[in-house]
């Protein structure tokens, strides 16, 4: 009887040890599919910024030909 008790505890270990087995492997797959979405955000927020500087860039030289087409009105 003792040995059948001893068994049965074995038994519940082993199971709640594959449970724990299953629900690792689904974090890890979590991660990964986590890692590879940061990625793509990563990657977007990047082509963003690109995007944003080249606005910044393209509104500069529109101000400084608005300034000097100004400059020549005054001067005119």
């Amino acid at each position: 009887m003792e040995r059948e008790v001893v068994l049965n505890r074995f038994d519940a270990i082993e199971s709640k040890v594959e449970r724990l087995l299953a629900h690792c492997k689904a974090l890890e797959e979590e991660r990964d599919a986590l890692k590879v979405e940061l990625a793509d955000i990563n990657a977007l927020l990047e082509d963003m910024m690109q995007k944003e500087s080249e606005r910044v860039q393209d509104e500069e030289a529109m101000q400084k030909k608005i300034d000097a087409l100004l400059e020549k009105l005054d001067a005119f």
